[in-house]
């Protein structure tokens, strides 16, 4: 998150406290907002971090290490046993976090932000979502009780990784009592040693916990969020659909841009350094030429000039196909570019390697994807390589990865 970019976290009562980070690492408080409705249309980007009532976290025990795909779609498929994803996926908003792993398993949590959330996040300004128990620095074994708009809000992160975050009603210590011992028995935490509640909650509320779950229960006041931990943070995920495909033709633009600018500055050095290179070497040359000259008579002339020609010649056969524009990778690149059109093809990574060159990116449908391998192939001035494509992948929301590659012909 850029250091001028306002974070928006649940207000106590109601509202929404404003905090900034203009200068230095830390937030500082900056107001409160009534209602995200009265968000100025000017200003700064802001990133939300929604209160538990509007975004649910559901944590799994599931197969599959690291794999962030197939953690993805392994989550995607409990949320709809759930009933959490809206169209199957397609409408709704959700992040996925692989927290820790231990024989073969992965603790994933998954962010999920509701369909009355996404009516709220209408605002040009919104940059960035994220769920707000995941912008505070919890203790590692301590769960902490904090309030949102009124609700006493649960939550819990070992080892500083937030699984759960839940809203509460009374009686409280019969809630976290349940809530931790569920938790715990399904693989997701370890001991808890203590309670935090954190703001302004009476000493009796405390006493009352520490007697009823038999751990230490003390009041804190309320922590500013972590700016480090929100630094860290994958703010585009829970963007509404709309506000999520508007970034994603925005990346495209800023890609395509960056390619056509890079192509002739780039190109311009590249012949400025082969040209001053020839030039070394035909100044090399001449020299070596006036030396036999100066020693060896008419015959030595004749000899030096012939083998200057023919080092002259090898040296243009050697940089011939480096010097041919369509096989510079550059080039390529501003061809691939060309071909995205305004498709909704974003592409994430570009590789060429001597004669092979990948180009991996995702499209907002399997179609989109092959529609966009097709404009590669018939491009002209890519013809100098065979392409091929594998079949893309599809996720839960209906988008398509692809990797493209080329074989110089």
């Amino acid at each position: 998150m850029r250091n001028h970019t306002l974070l928006l976290t649940p207000s106590a009562v109601r509202g929404w406290d404003v905090w900034s980070r203009t200068s230095g690492p830390h937030f500082e408080s900056a107001g409160t907002l009534e209602d995200l409705a009265a968000l100025p249309a000017a200003g700064p980007p802001v990133t939300v971090a929604l209160p538990a009532r509007l975004c649910r976290t559901v944590a799994c025990l599931l197969p599959g290490g690291k794999d962030a795909k197939l953690s993805r779609g392994l989550m995607a498929a409990q949320l709809e046993k759930r009933g959490l994803l809206a169209d199957g996926g397609n409408g709704s908003a959700f992040s996925c976090h692989t927290d820790a792993v231990a024989e073969g398993r992965a603790v994933t949590v998954a962010d999920v932000v509701s369909a009355d959330a996404v009516n709220t996040l209408t605002s040009p300004r919104i940059a960035g979502v994220v769920a707000a128990h995941r912008v505070f620095p919890p203790a590692d074994g301590v769960a902490a009780v904090m309030r949102e708009g009124g609700r006493d809000v649960l939550r819990v992160a070992p080892g500083g990784r937030p699984v759960h975050a839940q809203v509460l009603s009374a009686p409280l210590a019969l809630e976290i009592r349940l809530a931790l011992l569920s938790l715990r028995q399904s693989g997701l935490i370890g001991e808890i040693r203590a309670v935090e509640l954190w703001g302004a909650y009476p000493p009796s509320i405390a006493t009352e916990l520490a007697e009823a779950l038999e751990l230490p229960v003390s009041v804190k006041p309320q922590p500013a969020p972590d700016s480090a931990r929100v630094s860290l943070l994958d703010t585009k995920q829970l963007l509404p659909p709309a506000a999520r495909e508007a970034e994603r033709k925005r990346r495209g633009r800023v890609l395509k841009w960056t390619a056509a600018a890079a192509v002739p500055a780039a190109g311009l050095l590249w012949w400025l350094s082969q040209h001053n290179a020839l030039r070394a070497l035909e100044n090399k040359a001449a020299s070596l030429t006036a030396a036999i000259s100066a020693t060896s008579g008419p015959a030595g002339e004749a000899a030096a000039a012939m083998g200057k020609m023919r080092a002259a010649q090898e040296r243009w056969q050697a940089l011939r196909g480096a010097l041919e524009p369509k096989r510079y990778p550059l080039m390529h690149l501003n061809g691939i570019t060309k071909s995205m059109g305004d498709t909704g093809v974003v592409l994430t990574r570009f590789e060429s390697k001597g004669p092979d060159l990948s180009v991996n990116g995702s499209a907002q449908t399997a179609a989109a994807a092959y529609t966009f391998f097709t404009t590669v192939s018939n491009d002209r001035d890519l013809a100098v390589y065979a392409w091929s494509m594998a079949q893309p992948t599809i996720d839960s929301t209906g988008a398509a990865g692809f990797e493209i590659k080329g074989k110089m012909r």
